[in-house]
């Protein structure tokens, strides 16, 4: 083996990419070649054997790998340190960001620890809601509602709206609740001052009134609700209409009230929830309640309507209250417009339409229809033991007056033609 060979056999490989330490590799192999190749032809000319002057110069310089390395290292011993240090560096960062997160972990433990107490320490002395309320700053907004009278059963489940300058001056608040098991409805602390609230029983009763909160917590002066148990029963259908009507209409809507006794002896602004339904030929009912209506029920120009019928839930039956009875107050019907530039679109026939064609020249309707009545006025029972079927009868003038109008139709479609 050359010198060469040994040299290189004995340096570290530099890595690919590092141009600086493979031309330190060539020098060193350069260098440490000439040096021990000049030793050897001094020595040949003492000797001719050549391994005799090998062990010569080997004895005279020492181990080629030892001299290799040496100036290697010599020559990278500024690397290597830099190398450390960082190295060193690095560790040093990540203990302390390691320690830093430590740190952390545990003053938020501690903190949660004494928010811990701090809540436990004011749950322990009366809780912070009521000792703000006993303050001269804050009302607490309670609405007792009783049923009947004021030694009453409580009034459950019912929806109480508080509207009014709640929490900050210049600004319209509107909260709802419902009351609890007690009759009972809690809005917490509010700003004291003069509030309109709304006492609402679905499809039944809703109630508005004045109400003045005064500063620090008080017994809420009870409302006195109608004694209207709930008793759900079941009722369906069944609109008593010639078929031949049926195949031309969409839906027939129906409006009830329900009755309750006198509300004159109770305090506030009452009025009757109404409970519209839309009925279908194969006895099917959709009822929408307030909440609903905007969602599903689009009031159009010309009398018309556009209906969200994929929001239309059809049962073959409802529950309403066997403690009440029922108004039938009004009957109208859905008729699809054809000519519609959207799906969903029905124009509303009731009495005022009616009305417009018995006021129609004689010579110009085929035969006389009877005066409408706007209010059907048509008491309905509901028995919470039995199964309980409402028959809707059309009244005699809206047939007629559809008939006239089917006719009318057909008439002109025909001359159009």
């Amino acid at each position: 083996m050359s010198w060469r060979e040994d040299i290189t056999a004995h340096l570290p490989p530099p890595p690919p990419e590092d141009e600086r330490q493979a031309d330190l590799r060539r020098d060193i192999v350069d260098e440490l070649d000439d040096h021990l190749s000049c030793a050897m032809q001094r020595e040949l000319r003492k000797t001719d054997d050549e391994h005799i002057a090998r062990r010569a110069v080997l004895a005279r310089f020492g181990s080629v790998k030892r001299i290799a390395c040496r100036l290697w290292f010599d020559a990278m011993k500024e690397t290597i340190m830099n190398q450390r240090i960082a190295m060193i560096s690095n560790a040093v960062l990540a203990a302390a960001c390691i320690a830093v997160c430590v740190i952390a972990f545990l003053a938020l433990r501690q903190n949660n620890r004494i928010a811990e107490t701090l809540v436990a320490k004011i749950e322990t002395m009366g809780g912070r809601q009521e000792a703000a309320a006993a303050s001269s700053v804050w009302a607490d907004a309670k609405i007792r509602v009783l049923r009947g009278s004021p030694d009453g059963e409580p009034a459950e489940r019912l929806s109480v709206t508080l509207e009014g300058e709640m929490f900050n001056p210049g600004t319209r608040d509107e909260v709802v609740e419902r009351t609890d098991d007690n009759g009972v409805a809690s809005f917490g602390l509010v700003r004291p001052g003069r509030y309109r609230l709304w006492i609402r029983e679905p499809d039944v009763l809703w109630n508005h009134r004045d109400l003045l909160l005064f500063p620090g917590a008080h017994e809420p002066e009870p409302i006195v609700w109608p004694n209207t148990p709930i008793t759900p029963a079941s009722v369906s259908f069944a609109v008593e209409m010639p078929q031949y009507l049926w195949e031309q209409i969409g839906y027939v809507h129906c409006r009830f009230e329900a009755l309750v006794d006198d509300l004159q002896e109770f305090e506030g602004t009452w009025q009757r929830s109404p409970t519209d339904l839309l009925l279908t030929p194969e006895g099917g009912v959709w009822i929408f309640t307030a909440e609903e209506f905007e969602r599903v029920w689009e009031n159009l120009p010309d009398d018309q309507v556009r209906l969200n019928q994929s929001a239309l839930h059809l049962r073959d039956q409802l529950m309403m209250n066997a403690a009440l009875q029922y108004r039938l107050e009004r009957v109208s019907v859905l008729l699809p417009v054809a000519d519609a530039e959207e799906p969903g679109v029905f124009a509303q026939f009731d009495w005022s339409d009616a009305q417009k064609l018995q006021s129609t020249p004689r010579q110009l309707r085929t035969r006389p229809i009877r005066e409408p009545e706007p209010i059907i006025d048509k008491i309905y029972h509901v028995e919470s033991d039995q199964e309980n079927v409402w028959r809707i009868e059309m009244p005699e003038w809206l047939i007629e007056a559809l008939e006239l109008w089917f006719a009318a139709e057909n008439e002109t479609s025909e001359s159009e033609s």
